[in-house]
């Protein structure tokens, strides 16, 4: 279990930006997914923005 002190997202954020961070890993991994699927609509917005110029 990982203890998260007042401020959870800049402990979320000091973990992601610090490479030597032994949650860095773990960290990286639970952001993919959201990532991924937020790339994905970006794309698919990009793809019907273009067919309609």
């Amino acid at each position: 279990m990982i203890h998260l002190p007042d401020s959870p997202r800049q402990f979320f954020s000091d973990m992601l930006k610090n490479p030597k961070h032994k949650y860095h890993a773990r960290s990286l991994k639970t952001l993919r997914r959201p990532l991924d699927s937020q790339v994905k609509q970006i794309v698919q917005h990009v793809k019907k923005q273009l067919t309609k110029a």
